[in-house]
């Protein structure tokens, strides 16, 4: 398997923003969608995949972000995997619980296609922060 990036997020037209902007940014790894959380976490389950890094929307409809992410941290073989939060919430409950759960970063969806580039070329360059040194 190769490593790649899972991208968590039930909106189809945030994540196809995302991975041209990824793409564009020249993101080492490619990046796989998984249209949420329980999506997630049965290809995760399936170890079809070999993360580096999950990006991970929280509000999302059944298993959501939070949930998603207590899951990994329970399981030893991601416990240690950069999650980055992805969120439009901007609740300080969700932030810090994201935190306490045990999540990398957390960061603010952007709200247009300027700032997707942005963010991309922010998550590339976090990369070698996560124990990865082709960022």
């Amino acid at each position: 398997m190769r490593p790649e990036i899972l991208l968590v997020d039930d909106d189809a037209a945030d994540a196809d923003i995302f991975l041209i902007a990824a793409k564009e940014a020249g993101m080492p790894y490619p990046v796989r969608w998984a249209a949420g959380g329980e999506a997630a976490l049965e290809l995760l389950s399936s170890r079809r995949v070999a993360p580096v890094l999950v990006l991970l929307d929280i509000k999302m409809p059944g298993i959501d972000g939070l949930e998603t992410l207590r899951r990994l941290r329970a399981d030893p073989l991601y416990r240690e995997l950069p999650v980055v939060m992805l969120t439009g919430s901007d609740l300080e409950r969700d932030r810090e619980q994201a935190l306490r759960l045990g999540c990398s970063q957390f960061l603010t969806k952007p709200a247009n296609l300027a700032g997707y580039f942005e963010l991309a070329a922010r998550i590339r360059r976090l990369l070698p922060a996560f124990g990865d040194n082709r960022g």
